[in-house]
C-alpha cells in the first residue's frame, strides 16, 4: 500500500547532505533542500519501504518517502506535527552492517596475505638510516 504525501515532511540536515552526496553532488545544500521540498510533494509514502531495501534497513523508519532510487526513512518529530526524514538511502548502497563485514573480511585477507597484524611494527628498526661503507 502506498499513498501520496499529504502529511508535512521535513528533512534533517543529515538527510539533505546524504541526498546531495549520493544523488546530486553538484547542488549546494540550499538547492538540495529546495529540491527535496519541491519533489517530496509528488512522492510516495510506503509503510514497508522499497523492494530493493534490506529488511534490516526497513526497521529505520515508520514510513518511507520514496523519490526515484532514493528512500527516506521517516519518523514522527517530537511534537507529532510532522514526519522527519533522518537519512537518505539509495538503491545499491551498502548497509552499515554490510560495510563492517566487508571491512573485516578485507582486513583478514590482508593479514593472511602478509602474515602481519595491523599496527605491528617490523622486527627491525626502519627509522635508522642505511649507510654504506
Amino acid at each position: 500500500m502506498s499513498f501520496a504525501v499529504g502529511f508535512p515532511v521535513t528533512f534533517a540536515n543529515h538527510a539533505i547532505e546524504r541526498y546531495r552526496d549520493r544523488l546530486r553532488p553538484a547542488l549546494s545544500i540550499e538547492n538540495a533542500t529546495a529540491e527535496l521540498e519541491a519533489i517530496s510533494a509528488f512522492s510516495v509514502l510506503t509503510p514497508r519501504g522499497p523492494a530493493w531495501m534490506s529488511e534490516d534497513r526497513k526497521e529505520d523508519g515508520v514510513l518511507f518517502l520514496e523519490i526515484g532510487d532514493a528512500a527516506f526513512p521517516l519518523v514522527p518529530d517530537d511534537d507529532g506535527g510532522s514526519l522527519v526524514a533522518k537519512t537518505c538511502l539509495v538503491k545499491g548502497s551498502m548497509s552499515p552492517e554490510a560495510r563492517d563485514r566487508r571491512n573485516r573480511d578485507r582486513q583478514a585477507t590482508c593479514r593472511r596475505a602478509t602474515g602481519k597484524k595491523r599496527g605491528r611494527r617490523p622486527r627491525f628498526d626502519t627509522r635508522v638510516p642505511f649507510t654504506s661503507h
